[in-house]
Formats: C-alpha cells, structure tokens, sequence
C-alpha cells in the first residue's frame, strides 16, 4: 500500500483534491490523506503531492509530486509564476490541468508529467428531485479578482431574485452584501454536502471575468451546474463560448451591464444544459491515467534511492 499526503490548506475551492482522495482510496493500491498543514506531512508518507506554491525544499527520502492547476492572476502574475519556475524544488513529477498551463511554466528538465482537466463529483448527477429553495447558486472562489461585487449589485438592485454563495467570503464582499435578505453566504461546505446544497437552486451563476486568465481556463463551477442540471446564467467570454459549442448547449449570457439579469428575461430564454457524463472525475482520472503515473513516479523514485 502506497501512503500519499496530498496537501490543501484550505485556501482555495479545489474539488479535485476530494476526489483524488476517494478515487485513489477506493483502488486498493493507496491510502491517501489530505492534510491543511505542511507539519502534518510526517515520514510515513511516500509520496507528497503539493499543489503549487512555493516549494524550495523537499524531503528526498520521499518521493514529490507537483500539481499546477491554474495560472497565478493579479498583480505580478507574470513575475510570480516566473519565481515558481525558478525557485521551486525539482519533483520527481507534475500534473497540469491542460497544456496552456504546461506552456506558461515550460519547465526543460524533462521530468514525467500528465494533463489532468477539471471534472465533476459523480454526486452531482443523483440530485435530480431536489427541492428549490434559490434561484441561483454560484460556487467557488471570491476573492476580488473574480469582481463579483458587479454582480451582487444587481441582486441588491433586484431583490426578487436570490442567490447563494457556496465557497470562503471575501470580508469586503459579505460586509457590503451580506446583510441583504436575498444574498445568502454559507461559507465552505464539506465536499460530500456540496452537491445537495448547489442543488436547492434552480440556476447556476458562471460569473467570471473575461480578462486572461479566467476567460481560458475551464469552468468547474460550470461543468458541476450542467451536472446537477440547472440552467446555467454566464458572462461571455473565450472558454464557455467555446464549450456551449462543442457540448451543444444553450445557456444565457449576462450584458456586460448585467441589465438582462430580470427573471422575465430568464423565464422566457430557451436553455439547453449538456449532459457532461464524460466529465466525472473518475473518468477523467481513468483517461489521465493517473494511477499509472503516480506507480511510475513512486517506483522511478524508489530505484534513484537504491
């Protein structure tokens, strides 16, 4: 049995960390742990997994896995993946969500590496006859760089539609819009409650920004909505655009004012959400192969210790 740390602090809406731990767990061949702290990462692990970060030292009795899901956004993104690139420790493999990711850090020391996208919770998919207490839910991150105080005004504007907020609070955004009757903040929700609570919606908000790089990474929020069936209301921007085509679906797209955002207006739109199967984490793993590399990482690193 091969023993996994894979560390999360917490920091950040990253489903996939739950569903590494239950798809690996569930082979027989792992026992993996998720841990919030790097001191919780003792030397009965033989493999740690770290999603980047920093990372300058490594403890070379154990084998290392880096995992780089995202590009950095906000001020000095560019020169804060540069500092990664550069200063982090050398793992003995990476996993990418896609190969725009792999190209933005462009590592040349040939180690092993795998893409892996963003998938869904197989949960997702029984939450058929759930009872709609919401007309929108959004999930994930809120950190200002996401702007949704935009959209919150326009649920302060229109109070007969509601939403809830499923993720960590930016302070600044539930101190402004907290207070109102309409706009609900449930904080973090446990990975195997999320599902059933997204699903008391009847629409799943896909707000993001169209600035580089959110307008070309892949939608989690998006692709657990289409999951759960609801109807889904999105910005336009590069990566849906693309989806809607590729998935043949039909969802509604937000005025850069958001002045559409009435429920006559959502009442009257003909949606069409994509059955996205395909994308259940397991799947994806399975097509990664995942558990293939990890093997490979763990015995190419036993054998460099011999």
């Amino acid at each position: 049995m091969i023993k996994i740390a894979i560390l999360h602090e917490g920091k950040a809406y990253m489903p996939e960390i739950g569903a590494y731990a239950s798809y690996l767990n569930e082979s027989g061949e792992f026992l993996v742990d998720v841990v919030e702290d790097a001191a919780q990462i003792t030397e009965e692990y033989d493999i740690v997994w770290k999603v980047m970060g920093l990372d300058r030292k490594r403890n070379n009795k154990q084998a290392l896995i880096h995992e780089y899901n995202t590009i950095t956004v906000g001020k000095n993104a560019k020169i804060k993946d540069s500092l990664k690139k550069l200063l982090n420790t050398k793992p003995d493999g990476r996993i990418f969500q896609n190969k725009k990711v792999h190209q933005v850090f462009n590592f040349k020391d040939n180690q092993p590496y795998i893409y892996r996208d963003m998938g869904i919770n197989k949960q997702y998919f029984l939450q058929n006859d759930v009872e709609k207490e919401y007309d929108f839910v959004y999930i994930g991150t809120m950190d200002p760089s996401r702007e949704l105080n935009k959209m919150l005004e326009m649920f302060k504007k229109n109070s007969d539609l509601s939403i809830i907020l499923i993720g960590t609070p930016d302070p600044d955004l539930e101190k402004e819009y907290g207070h109102l009757a309409n706009v609900h903040f449930v904080g973090r929700v446990p990975y195997e409650e999320l599902p059933l609570t997204a699903a008391k919606a009847r629409y799943g908000m896909n707000y993001i920004p169209d600035v580089f790089p959110f307008n070309k990474q892949t939608s989690t929020k998006l692709l657990e909505y289409c999951a759960l069936n609801l109807k889904v209301v999105t910005t336009s921007y590069e990566w849906v655009n693309n989806f809607e085509k590729e998935n043949n679906a039909r969802f509604f797209k937000l005025n850069d004012d958001l002045s559409n955002l009435n429920r006559e207006s959502l009442e009257q739109y003909n949606f069409i959400t994509p059955d996205l199967s395909h994308f259940e984490w397991h799947t994806l793993f399975d097509k990664a192969e995942l558990i293939p590399f990890i093997k490979a990482v763990y015995e190419n690193h036993k054998r460099k210790q011999k």
